[in-house]
């Protein structure tokens, strides 16, 4: 709860740490509140894996994300991917 407070005062954010320690469970409220006040978001992370993690907990949060990569690198989350966007266009 203190990383999520803390979080919210800040412009940018590096969450690191082994695995089950919270990060996904984080980011995903951070992601929550900057919606919530009007901004986008940028998600990267080291691996695929990584990133859907972070897809999905944003897509069950009711968010709409666009996952930038190719389209077989991707999970079922991704609302759309950069190409689908740039067809739209």
């Amino acid at each position: 709860v203190e990383a999520i407070r803390e979080g919210l005062n800040k412009r940018y954010h590096l969450i690191v740490g082994p695995p089950g320690t919270g990060k996904t469970f984080v980011i995903g409220k951070l992601v929550d509140a900057a919606v919530a006040s009007g901004e986008r978001v940028l998600l990267t992370a080291y691996t695929n894996l990584a990133v859907e993690n972070m897809v999905k907990k944003v897509d069950k949060a009711g968010h709409e994300p666009v996952w930038v990569g190719r389209r077989e690198m991707m999970g079922s989350s991704a609302h759309a991917s950069l190409d689908s966007r740039l067809e739209e266009v």
